[in-house]
């Protein structure tokens, strides 16, 4: 019968999501989840944090291009010898605030 029934909800960002469903029980139980979410710093949009750690890193690296040589290179090397060895392949939306915490408290 394939999946029939579409359970709907509007995000913060004013776009409506949907994903179908084989049963109208279940289009509803995750509409109504997902429309639960929906309220400051609980829902994130689905196609938000798909890029991972090294992707941003290497952006948010670009927009420091007027600092000093030397600041640059602390940079870099912090990023190179540290935080990418163990978040750079890790899609941002994966990591989660108790496992940066962990890592964090251990550096």
């Amino acid at each position: 019968m394939g999946n029939r029934w579409r359970g709907w909800y509007v995000g913060d960002d004013g776009k409506q999501h949907t994903q179908r469903f084989r049963t109208e029980v279940e289009a509803e139980a995750w509409a109504n989840k997902e429309r639960g979410k929906v309220h400051p710093n609980q829902w994130v949009s689905p196609t938000v944090g798909g890029d991972t750690f090294r992707t941003v890193a290497e952006n948010w690296m670009l927009t420091k291009a007027h600092r000093r040589p030397k600041t640059l290179a602390g940079y870099r090397s912090i990023l190179d010898t540290l935080v990418l060895p163990r978040w750079g392949e890790t899609p941002l939306k994966a990591i989660t605030y108790g496992e940066l915490s962990s890592w964090n408290a251990a550096q």
